[in-house]
């Protein structure tokens, strides 16, 4: 039977008031990788297995809160106890700056593990969340107020993680991740993202560094090879369709490319990946 998905599934909302919140142990996980178009955060308090975000697995532990923003490739295998929650874009328009802090990432920071000491309070306030939640008559001010304060809760944990390696972290950071996610096929130059920064190259480079180990011009690899893995999976478009759609119009160049990030040719990734389909 031929395959007629032209594109990653994409799993759109339907949620009550923008927001959802639902028991672990009451989904049944997803055999094929999908993505969303709204934020879900996920806390595992007892169980285990494994989480595919992007092609990385995250082992699935108790006490792991892990963070997955709209448009990320998601596969999840394993039995939890804990909750999900979800909600849209739209939903907590005025917490742009910890949203960042918790999703906006450059690849590696996609779950947060809750230290003991903090394990306490951060049940309560999601124990209080889901309380008001089930009983279905609190306002959506009341919810919406308490899954902002969660939030808060989450980024001091990051950020007092990353204090350890990063003293002084960089505020530019996400708005620099997200004019990488905006613009990376098509502007390959750093000064271009350095002007829309009021930075020099040099800074620019200097910033990502040291806080990341990467230059400019490696995460922007990175993400186009990103792309172009989830083209080759989850589409039946041709490798030169790829290649063009990622500023390659020579299909040779991008077989390149791309082999020289993953030593396999995208004909043969496609072929061995083929079980995210």
């Amino acid at each position: 039977m031929p395959r007629d998905t032209k594109q990653i599934p994409r799993i759109t909302h339907d949620l009550q008031s923008d927001f959802k919140l639902m028991s672990l142990s009451a989904i049944s996980p997803r055999e094929q990788a999908h993505r969303h178009d709204f934020y879900v955060m996920i806390y595992v308090k007892e169980g285990f297995g494994v989480q595919h975000i992007d092609y990385n697995a995250v082992p699935i532990v108790p006490n792991r809160l892990h963070f997955i923003a709209p448009g990320k490739v998601h596969l999840w295998q394993g039995r939890c106890e804990g909750y999900t929650m979800m909600f849209t874009p739209s939903y907590l328009q005025n917490a742009s700056g910890v949203l960042d802090a918790l999703f906006i990432d450059f690849g590696d920071d996609v779950y947060i593990d809750i230290p003991q000491k903090q394990r306490e309070p951060f049940h309560a306030l999601l124990d209080l969340l889901a309380n008001r939640y089930y009983e279905q008559q609190s306002s959506a001010a009341l919810l919406r107020s308490l899954l902002q304060t969660l939030l808060y809760f989450c980024a001091d944990i990051k950020r007092n993680r990353q204090k350890k390696s990063h003293p002084q972290p960089d505020t530019r950071l996400p708005k620099i991740r997200r004019l990488i996610e905006t613009h990376y096929k098509e502007v390959y130059d750093a000064e271009t993202y350095a002007e829309k920064l009021s930075l020099t190259p040099q800074h620019l480079n200097r910033i990502l560094k040291q806080h990341t180990g990467k230059t400019l011009s490696r995460l922007l690899k990175e993400r186009r090879v990103l792309e172009a893995k989830r083209e080759l999976i989850f589409t039946d478009k041709t490798v030169d369709a790829i290649g063009e759609s990622l500023g390659f119009f020579d299909s040779s160049n991008f077989s390149k490319y791309f082999k020289s990030e993953t030593s396999l040719s995208p004909s043969a990734f496609r072929k061995m990946f083929k079980k995210y389909r």
